[in-house]
């Protein structure tokens, strides 16, 4: 059951404009899902000093699908850790932002995983609208979200930003694969961008 269906089915929440909010979906093969146990650690830069938030992402027994949050992810890296049940094999994670920008993903063995968020989210709506460097943001990841699956080819001859390349200071605003290659994601990502980029 997909995160829109059911019992699985998520509410977004106004606000979040320090940062993004994330989704976390896993996806068992063999739908009897993954009895693993992780923690999902948000950097609250919002706070001074900086505290890290910390959330227990516990296994789920039974289905396809499962999701997490959302969790309002300030603008910054977060981490999250996974320890899988015995068949690691039948169960990839994806986490995703308010925009549905990619922001890692991969199978159990790709955990610890390392991530970044861009602020506000889509569901910012603050008394007297957003200041300019927020809508510059906003609209960056909504051409972004639309462009992500476009292939890379095609944006660069057109002359549009690559998702999926670092933006100005920022990292990546999305790690979904649109080279067209076949290798794997984690390792296309990580040879064009170092290993602190890998999906």
């Amino acid at each position: 059951m997909h995160r829109d269906a059911g019992e699985n089915r998520i509410t977004w929440p106004n606000g979040c404009c320090g940062g993004d909010l994330i989704t976390i979906d896993f996806r068992d093969e063999q739908a009897d899902g993954n009895a693993g146990y992780g923690i999902l650690y948000i950097n609250n830069t919002e706070t001074e000093p900086n505290s890290i938030e910390t959330y227990a992402i516990e296994g789920f027994t039974h289905g396809l699908w499962k999701t997490y949050g959302p969790f309002c992810a300030y603008e910054g890296w977060h981490n999250l850790s996974f320890t899988s049940d015995a068949n690691p094999d039948e169960t990839t994670f994806t986490i995703t932002d308010s925009f549905g920008l990619i922001k890692a993903a991969g199978g159990m063995s790709h955990f610890p995983k390392r991530f970044h968020t861009i602020a506000p989210s889509k569901f910012c709506t603050p008394d007297g609208g957003l200041d300019s460097a927020q809508m510059r943001k906003r609209n960056r990841k909504l051409i972004a979200a639309k462009d992500q699956r476009r292939p890379r080819e095609q944006l660069i001859a057109e002359g549009f930003a690559v998702p999926q390349d670092p933006w100005g200071e920022y990292p990546p605003l999305s790690v979904y694969n649109n080279s067209g290659s076949t290798r794997p994601p984690a390792l296309r990502t990580e040879r064009m961008y170092g290993s602190e980029y890998t999906a």
